[in-house]
């Protein structure tokens, strides 16, 4: 049994990523530990704003969706 907690960036992961992240991080954790143990993997996907996130200076909304369009034209 475990417990996941993935931050992200509020609005940048859609509903269906999410959902999308959960069935993967449980499909890892039942691949380490054992079959079955998926009705008892917790994962919790929190959002937070862009402000909060540092590399050398806060982050924007803008500059969190430039990175989504760089990624997504790669």
């Amino acid at each position: 049994m475990c417990y996941v907690h993935v931050t992200g960036v509020e609005d940048y992961i859609r509903f269906l990523q999410k959902k999308r992240i959960v069935y993967k991080v449980t499909d890892s954790d039942e691949a380490v530990e054992t079959e079955g143990v998926r009705k008892l993997s917790w994962v919790a996907v929190k959002e937070v704003l862009p402000s909060t996130w540092c590399l050398a200076d806060p982050l924007t909304k803008s500059d969190f969706n430039k990175l989504r369009k760089a990624v997504a034209n790669k």
